[in-house]
């Protein structure tokens, strides 16, 4: 009587097997005997199966000791990945999908991979008990692993292979990182207001790493150029976690008086979009009355709440960044690298009329510029 499951069928559920991560490289797969117990068929069949993945190169039989899950088995595996979603502020004035660029692109990435994708929330993960919980089965983990070190001790424990990015800086920790390199856009930034001759920038930086990191950029860049009348004063709003759009529109209402003819640096949008609208109700006009620029370029990416795009922006280029990283971790997990890799991105002053002045606007700048397609605005 013929087998009510085929040879294919069982070789199908083995490679599913594989691919869940039940069965790793150097495991041994069930033995023919075995096979032909859990599923009633003749071990004639069940040697067929194994002789199917043999010829894919998934397992390798030795004669007396087993079958066993191959290196190239990975090559054919569907990676299972876990998305950490970053840190989001308790803040109302940035939408979510804004927030979400990051990882919604690497998500992308890894679907047109043929990965599959579990997005893992940050408050549920670095529950005490949470972690193998949620990152069992996985094949790499990708995310904004430094924004918890709690997250970051389990992915150092468990070895699974990750990367992180939305830095600024690189961490001292052995996990291949994307991060951002600001030395170019600060030091063009620097020469606009020195060109402009703007009297005075304030720096308004989030307490966190990668506000310092930003408003360090900055500042360093004055500091190559010792002779700089410019006045730098930096203003702390706290811990990103922490801070609300109250203590950001105290703030800003705090420097109404000092405004006139000088710069406000936002290190983040997520910082500068109710300091902006704080200057605004208050009949403050950023390109005429003050200059204004921040981190992120959220504007770019349609998030518009004026209307127009308005603010000259440092591009953190949050897509550019959530791909880099899925094509980093794929890679990793593909070529079996244990080598730490560090990706540096950099990021680009994107320089919009309405924030600086048409004689300020960085036509006349000797770097390299390129008009922005659709809107007044020139990346450097």
């Amino acid at each position: 009587m013929a087998d009510r499951v085929t040879a294919r069928e069982i070789a199908e559920s083995i490679r599913k097997r594989i691919d869940g991560g039940e069965f790793l490289v150097g495991d041994a797969v069930p033995s023919v005997r075995s096979l032909s117990h859990e599923t009633g068929v003749s071990t004639v069949t069940a040697n067929q199966a194994l002789r199917l993945l043999s010829k894919e190169k998934l397992i390798s039989s030795v004669p007396g000791k087993g079958s066993f899950v191959l290196d190239s088995a990975m090559a054919k595996k569907h990676l299972h990945i876990g998305i950490i979603d970053q840190f989001r502020p308790n803040t109302s004035h940035l939408d979510l999908p804004l927030l979400d660029l990051i990882p919604q692109t690497a998500e992308t990435f890894f679907f047109g991979h043929g990965c599959r994708v579990s997005r893992i929330s940050v408050d549920e993960i670095i529950r005490p008990g949470n972690f193998l919980k949620y990152t069992k089965g996985l094949d790499g983990i990708i995310g904004n692993l430094f924004s918890a070190s709690e997250i970051l001790d389990h992915v150092l424990a468990s070895g699974i292979p990750a990367v992180s990015y939305l830095q600024d800086f690189v961490h001292d920790f052995p996990v291949s990182q994307i991060v951002l390199e600001h030395t170019a856009a600060m030091n063009s930034l620097a020469r606009h207001v020195l060109d402009g001759k703007i009297p005075e920038v304030f720096i308004i930086a989030d307490d966190y790493f990668n506000g310092i990191a930003r408003k360090n950029a900055l500042l360093e860049a004055f500091a190559r150029n010792p002779r700089s009348p410019v006045k730098l004063t930096e203003i702390l709003t706290g811990r990103m976690s922490v801070f609300s759009d109250r203590n950001l529109y105290d703030i800003a209402f705090d420097l109404v008086k000092r405004l006139p003819g000088n710069l406000v640096f936002c290190t983040s949008d997520t910082i500068a979009w109710p300091v902006l609208r704080t200057f605004i109700d208050l009949k403050r006009v950023p390109g005429r009355d003050f200059f204004f620029v921040s981190y992120d370029n959220s504007e770019a990416y349609g998030f518009i709440p004026f209307g127009r795009p308005m603010m000259t922006a440092v591009d953190s280029r949050m897509t550019d960044v959530g791909a880099r990283a899925a094509r980093l971790l794929v890679e990793q997990i593909r070529n079996r690298e244990d080598e730490i890799h560090i990706v540096r991105l950099p990021v680009s002053l994107v320089i919009r009329e309405t924030a600086f002045r048409q004689s300020q606007s960085g036509k006349n700048d000797s770097h390299k510029k390129t008009k922005r397609k659709g809107e007044n605005a020139y990346v450097f």
